[in-house]
């Protein structure tokens, strides 16, 4: 396994996101530049309704991405009980 083993850890706040593997993080305004941050996206500021907006799809990208190795051991368990199309996934991603 090559990975970053899991847990991955979604953080999702006011302005921000960010997936990370290891222990939670008090902030995450440098969060990008840390070895263990897997995706970080920073929001942009609203002037008409004065706060801070996250993406949706970057949002929906970051809780896809904090699931992967969850994913990972259920596509693995099913390629050993020999779903092929599971078996070429783990193949893809253990190369």
């Amino acid at each position: 396994m090559k990975h970053t083993s899991g847990p991955w850890i979604l953080d999702l706040r006011v302005g921000c996101m960010a997936v990370y593997s290891g222990k939670q993080e008090n902030c995450l305004s440098e969060m990008a530049s840390k070895s263990n941050c897997l995706f970080w996206k920073n929001g942009t500021w609203n002037d008409d309704k004065q706060m801070w907006e996250t993406d949706p799809q970057d949002e929906a990208n970051a809780r896809l991405i904090a699931q992967c190795p969850k994913m990972y051991e259920y596509i693995k368990v099913k390629a050993n009980e020999g779903d092929t199309d599971a078996a070429a996934i783990i193949a893809t991603i253990e190369q």
